[in-house]
């Protein structure tokens, strides 16, 4: 009886650490930016799937940076999804390009006026 309370014990620490570690917030690919230049608004596409991700933005003089974050679960993510977030920079985009934060340009579609 001993055994299968310390096998039960170890697989239900096993469960928890998993589930724990299904909720560390995760990079989540950017698909595409969206926005008009004079804007200071700029829409993201992400690659996850219901997730509720949120954005992290640095601002340069020829670049904005930025990055898509959201907790996992375990079990999702498995469809083919799209998540928007929207995020406000300090000044208008004007003709910065936009990019994640290891530098890959993330294509951009300007939005309708």
């Amino acid at each position: 009886m001993r055994r299968w309370h310390l096998l039960f014990s170890a697989a239900l620490f096993v469960a928890v650490a998993l589930v724990l570690l299904g909720w560390n917030g995760r990079d989540r690919e950017i698909t595409v930016a969206s926005g008009r230049p004079d804007s200071t608004q700029l829409d993201l596409g992400v690659a996850s799937c219901n997730e509720n991700p949120r954005a992290e933005v640095e601002e340069g003089a020829t670049k904005v940076r930025v990055r898509a974050v959201s907790s996992q679960w375990l079990g999702r993510s498995r469809d083919d999804c799209r998540d928007s977030v929207r995020v406000t920079l300090r000044s208008p985009l004007g003709d910065r390009q936009v990019v994640d934060f290891d530098d890959n340009e993330i294509a951009f579609a300007p939005a309708e006026e």
